[in-house]
């Protein structure tokens, strides 16, 4: 595990019309725990809050949930049950998921 300074987390999976699906919130959990293990600072607290947004437990909870802030908000809340750490956020930020699919689509549409 690197040291590098832990940004917030950017939900840049869901690209949503008002519906959110539970292999939206597997998608996003894998995505987010990949990150945590890669760059959380602490790599006991990294592992086990990778443990736990990988759990059927925090997946059902997520898939629960109405809309993408709706998700972030939950994924933070429980990510700071362990970690206890104002700087870890998960944000879902519209425009950030448009530019992304546009990429997405871009680099699909080359092969």
């Amino acid at each position: 595990m690197n040291n590098k300074v832990f940004k917030p987390l950017i939900v840049s999976s869901l690209v949503l019309c008002n519906y959110v699906s539970a292999a939206d919130c597997y998608d996003v959990s894998q995505n987010i725990a990949k990150q945590l293990e890669d760059n959380y600072v602490i790599e006991n607290t990294a592992t086990r809050l990778a443990q736990l947004i990988r759990s059927q437990v925090f997946l059902s909870g997520c898939a629960r949930q109405k809309s993408s802030e709706d998700i972030a908000e939950f994924m933070t809340l429980e990510l700071n049950k362990i970690a206890n750490d104002k700087h870890l956020s998960v944000v879902y930020d519209p425009n950030w998921v448009s530019e992304l699919k546009e990429a997405q689509d871009k680099r699909h549409t080359k092969y």
